[in-house]
């Protein structure tokens, strides 16, 4: 039989059953010969008779010694020397190990208890091994999990951040739109201020021709001062030349623009097509946008007509003046013609007086529908400027979730690493699966 010495190794047993005997009989043996001793000496034998005593109870000792070493060794010692090498097993990881119990052995309730102990740690090992390898797998499919959101999180990320660079691009034109739209409501207001001016100038005009008419048939001989009156008039409707030339170039310069606008407004309806449910909002005042800039186009193609009218109109006083002018150098007797001249100046002039006051009208209305384009840009900016704020917030949100999972990954590897450390700890356990077996110690009688 062996056992296990101090390095862990097993070594052969020093204690074997002769031995065991032995050291039995050098107790025993004394004893028993000095009780001989002492019996014989008490009872006054004489020396052969004490002699003889002494030996039968020297033999007897002997045979009584072999008896109870050979039943102890094999009821005690014998069961502990196998446990001993059992539980030598069990430290070195064999957890199979099983001790042979006898209903006549004094010490079968420890290798009960021992082989109890023995199935409970090998049920706990196998559930403890199982255990560890649905934690490797969970931690596993945790760390793909984490990696997987990960990955996502950084896409999604990814697109808020174009989302946002997306949106303040949209932000930075809404606001050079805006400034646009402030230019034309400016050019719309001197446009009107204008137009003010000229008919203003028109009234006068048409007064100057009435009273002109009036006095033809009285002056004769103030010719050279109906002459300077008609130049006057000349320069006069040559300002009205020019002033009307300006007011067809900003007319132009107004339907650009709201081709432009109307464009500014396609595209914004498109990104907003493109932001989905976040663009709705968008969409229909970009749509609002393009039907003002329709308005205006269609309000500046009525101006620029109106303005060709007057253009016109300002021609034939021209050529009349110039006849006017003509007739009164040549003599007296043009007077009638005269007449007749200044009468379709005054004609023209109070159609021009009319057109002129069509159009500072029109120019009013034109910068009151420039001021609601105004108004509209400027709650699309507001719009852009919030959607550029919430983008960002998501983006930071998502950053931080990408974070967290980052975090959680790092823990589930950690974890799957641990797992493993377990498992292999496990592993080196050999075990024998036994149902758990309740502990139920006996009495003995």
């Amino acid at each position: 039989m062996e056992v296990a010495n101090e390095k862990g190794k097993p070594k052969k047993q020093t204690i074997s059953l002769v031995k065991y005997i032995g050291q039995t009989l050098v107790t025993v043996v004394p004893m028993i010969s000095a009780m001989g001793v002492v019996i014989a000496y008490a009872m006054q034998l004489d020396r052969s008779k004490s002699v003889l005593m002494v030996i039968y109870f020297i033999l007897s000792g002997i045979l009584v010694g072999i008896f109870a070493s050979l039943k102890n060794y094999i009821r005690f010692l014998k069961p502990i020397y196998s446990m001993q090498q059992k539980i030598f097993l069990v430290a070195q990881g064999d957890l199979t190990q099983r001790v042979k119990v006898s209903e006549k052995s004094e010490i079968a309730e420890l290798g009960r208890s021992f082989n109890h102990m023995m199935n409970n740690f090998g049920t706990i090992i196998t559930k403890l091994r199982e255990m560890s390898k649905v934690w490797v797998a969970s931690s596993e499919e945790l760390s793909a999990s984490s990696e997987e959101v990960t990955a996502s999180n950084s896409s999604v990320a990814d697109y808020t951040t174009q989302m946002a660079s997306d949106a303040q691009e949209q932000a930075r034109n809404q606001q050079q739109l805006l400034v646009m739209v402030r230019e034309i409501e400016n050019a719309a207001q001197m446009i009107a201020e204008r137009a003010t001016s000229v008919s203003h100038e028109a009234i006068g005009s048409e007064k100057h021709s009435g009273d002109g008419l009036a006095k033809l048939l009285i002056i004769v001989n103030t010719m050279e001062e109906t002459n300077e009156s008609v130049t006057n008039s000349m320069r006069t409707i040559e300002d009205l030349a020019e002033q009307s030339n300006r007011i067809g170039t900003i007319t132009e310069t107004i339907a650009q623009v709201a081709r432009q606008t109307n464009l500014l407004a396609l595209n914004a309806a498109i990104e907003a097509a493109r932001a989905g449910e976040h663009g709705k909002g968008f969409a229909v005042v970009a749509d609002e946008i393009r039907k003002l800039a329709e308005n205006v186009a269609s309000s500046t193609q009525e101006v620029a007509v109106i303005t060709t009218l007057i253009q016109e109109s300002i021609g034939h006083s021209v050529q009349g003046m110039m006849q006017t002018d003509s007739k009164v150098k040549e003599s007296v007797r043009s007077i009638q013609e005269a007449q007749e001249t200044l009468t379709t100046i005054a004609n023209s002039t109070q159609e021009v007086s009319r057109d002129i006051s069509d159009i500072a009208a029109s120019s009013e209305q034109m910068l009151s529908s420039i001021e609601e384009i105004n108004q509209y840009v400027d709650r699309v900016r507001q719009v852009s400027e919030e959607a550029v704020f919430k983008t960002e917030t998501i983006r930071e949100s998502t950053v931080e979730v990408t974070a967290t999972m980052q975090s959680v990954a790092a823990t589930a590897q950690t974890l799957a690493h641990s797992a493993n450390q377990i498992q292999d700890v496990v592993e080196q356990f050999k075990v024998e699966t036994r149902p758990l077996m309740e502990l139920k110690p006996t009495v003995n009688a």
